[in-house]
């Protein structure tokens, strides 16, 4: 009864792309609050409540909806804003100390990406844990980690004087 009432009123179809497009727009609105989180505590300092919250934003747009995983290049971008904007390099230890947030995010983010991975998706209800899947799995999850995972230490390598190899000197 209801798929005909569905395929009478074809006005109900924007209801269900409006519903089904929500989810991009709830992991954007914490992405958008995760950055701006980050920024503040790049001005203002970094205690450990904040930088819970930034972790817990990250992984609530995480959850909204997987594209939110780019969280990380925004924060890279971020971090690579403040060190160009200082005038002269800062030590390594120092620039890792600075940006200790952005690699608490991203070490949150790359667990979930394992986590994410190892979780069986498809038609089958069963979960079966074999050494094999879960290498497999293990594998693919990492290979996915290597791109964010280089865009988190570009900035930082990059304020400290190292440049990795395809970046453009600063």
């Amino acid at each position: 009864m209801s798929g005909a009432l569905f395929a009478l009123l074809p006005f109900s179809v924007q209801e269900v792309a409006v519903a089904a497009g929500l989810n991009h727009l709830i992991a954007l609105l914490f992405m958008l609050l995760a950055v701006e989180t980050y920024a503040r505590m790049r001005t203002e300092g970094a205690p450990m409540r904040r930088i819970a919250t930034l972790i817990a934003l990250c992984l609530a747009a995480v959850l909204a909806n997987e594209i939110a995983l780019s969280v990380v290049g925004l924060l890279a971008a971020v971090e690579l804003l403040f060190v160009l904007r200082q005038p002269q390099p800062v030590a390594l230890t120092a620039r890792l100390h600075q940006a200790r947030p952005l690699l608490a995010v991203t070490a949150a983010m790359a667990l979930y990406a394992v986590v994410y991975a190892l979780i069986p998706k498809g038609a089958s209800p069963a979960f079966q844990l074999t050494a094999e899947g879960v290498g497999q799995r293990l594998l693919y999850a990492l290979q996915t980690l290597t791109f964010p995972i280089s865009l988190a230490l570009t900035p930082l390598l990059a304020g400290a004087g190292f440049h990795l190899m395809g970046t453009a000197r600063m």
